[in-house]
């Protein structure tokens, strides 16, 4: 059943119990949100949990073993690097449905019973992370947490004012301990669908369980008032549909790696790499893997990125720029559409992004242009009011769609707006003014890739606040004043500082 647009909004009269759908940051703060709402609809964020809470049932889903999402490393493990040759053969393999195709459900699954099958994984999970070993974030540490945590005074580190990816998922994992968070939680757990129920104005969420000591797994089916899609933006990596990508792959199997594989800079020890991409990964790689690569080549399909650093350190001595990628050949020359040629490379990295997949949504629920052309950071997810609410049906959000620098302090807030609004303390505006908000972000917004962008200058006056303002009644704004702007300005020259220092061999990745 296709979900259409209906002409009002309808909230049920009491909204009890949540699903939440992710357990990263995006999913850890929107489970706290909900615990410290009252049922008065005042917040007790910062505090104790409230006598009468909001929400009397939250349950969340974590397809991992632990909380963490794309934070809880996987160093020993990785995805394929490449489609696997059934894919391939398909022609498909920017489509994530053939990456990862959907499960058949149980015909015998219902409401309030288990069924348990033996385990059955047919097609990659592309569940492990996209951690690897040098990474550091490239947002300050003072906006890598959640207004309310009380965190430790970090010691003076080689990459501050920038956090290790361990040190961030110490920082999940103290919020979770802190507060329990984890017993809410359903691990190595999978959603496998989400559908709404139009008679009761609830939904039926469909989850797998895998039980790794017996290999079985558990499937349930259970009713929710509300459901939170916090994830599904960094599992399915993107490879860009370029001619004779599937041959040369087939051809050349251990030649080419997405980015999600990339663990060390050991990988492109005396070897000609070719990177693909020019995201902050692309510079990770190039800064760690300069001292030990025979040569690196960077492919971009636009000769400037939106942060000047960054086309600055694109251009630094020994990097080799090249163009968009036209063709791969067979015998192993690929083709720029300069018309310029390379041969004898030894690595291939596709740093492109990931593809948006949220495969267990009732089909309308989540609007995607172009949905599996591109990758999530030229998507625009569409009929959401404020990125977060679905403007058909409410009783449905997203937390962590805005792409910002501001991005941890975006998901606190707008996890504190979903609170506000299904706990009754505050309430959605008119359906035609969120029609109305969305017009006129697409017309400022100028293109698809920038719907969903915050820059600096621009987040807390166009998202912040805005979602701040239906957070519940005595919640504190995560993002009280404009201090934020300087700090990230000034974290732009320390990013540009330690590419050098990497480039240059002044600092290591191990």
């Amino acid at each position: 059943m296709t979900i259409t647009q209906p002409e009002t909004q309808l909230l049920p009269s009491k909204i009890s119990s949540v699903a939440v759908i992710g357990g990263g940051p995006a999913g850890l703060t929107s489970v706290y949100e909900l615990l410290h709402t009252s049922k008065d609809g005042i917040s007790t964020v910062g505090g104790g949990l409230p006598l009468e809470p909001a929400f009397t049932k939250i349950q969340g889903f974590e397809q991992l073993s632990q909380i963490g999402g794309v934070w809880n490393a996987s160093l020993d493990k990785t995805d394929p690097p490449v489609p696997s040759s059934k894919t391939l053969k398909l022609e498909r393999f920017n489509d994530p449905f053939v990456l990862k195709p959907r499960k058949p459900i149980p015909k015998d699954l219902v409401i309030g019973k288990e069924v348990i099958k033996p385990l059955e994984i047919l097609h990659p999970q592309y569940s492990n992370s996209a951690v690897y070993e040098h990474l550091y974030t490239n947002i300050p540490e003072e906006l890598m947490s959640f207004s309310y945590q009380q965190l430790p005074r970090l010691s003076e580190s080689s990459i501050r004012p920038f956090l290790r990816h361990y040190e961030v998922l110490e920082r999940l994992k103290l919020l979770e301990s802190t507060y329990d968070l984890g017993k809410y939680y359903r691990f190595n757990t999978e959603v496998e669908s989400v559908s709404y129920n139009p008679n009761s104005k609830s939904w039926t969420l469909v989850s797998r369980t895998i039980n790794y000591g017996d290999q079985t797994e558990t499937w349930r089916s259970e009713v929710f008032d509300a459901v939170i899609v916090a994830g599904g933006q960094n599992n399915i990596p993107y490879y860009p549909q370029i001619k004779g990508l599937q041959s040369f792959i087939q051809s050349y199997p251990n030649k080419l790696i997405h980015a999600k594989t990339y663990r060390s800079s050991e990988q492109l020890a005396n070897k000609n790499v070719l990177i693909i991409g020019s995201s902050s990964t692309a510079s990770n790689i190039i800064s760690t893997g300069f001292p030990v690569a025979k040569s690196i080549y960077l492919s971009r399909r636009s000769p400037k990125h939106n942060f000047d650093y960054l086309n600055r350190v694109f251009a630094s001595d020994g990097i080799i720029p090249k163009p968009e990628v036209e063709e791969f050949h067979q015998d192993g020359t690929i083709e720029f559409n300069d018309g310029s040629l390379l041969k004898d490379v030894d690595l291939i990295i596709i740093a492109t992004g990931y593809l948006y997949h949220a495969p267990y949504l009732q089909e309308g629920l989540l609007d995607l242009n172009n949905p599996i052309e591109s990758p999530i950071y030229s998507k625009k997810a569409d009929n959401l009011y404020l990125h977060a609410f679905n403007i058909k049906l409410p009783t449905l959000a997203f937390v962590g769609i805005p792409n910002t620098p501001t991005v941890w302090r975006a998901i606190e807030t707008t996890a504190s707006a979903v609170a506000g609004i299904w706990s009754g303390s505050k309430r959605l505006p008119p359906l035609e003014d969120q029609l109305k908000w969305r017009l006129e972000r697409i017309e400022e917004s100028t293109n698809d890739k920038r719907f969903q962008q915050y820059p600096t200058d621009s987040a807390k006056e166009k998202l912040i606040d805005p979602l701040f303002e239906l957070a519940p009644k005595g919640r504190t704004n995560p993002l009280p004043d404009d201090q934020y702007k300087q700090v990230i300005n000034k974290s732009f020259g320390d990013s540009e500082r330690l590419f050098y220092e990497f480039k240059n061999g002044v600092l290591k990745d191990k």
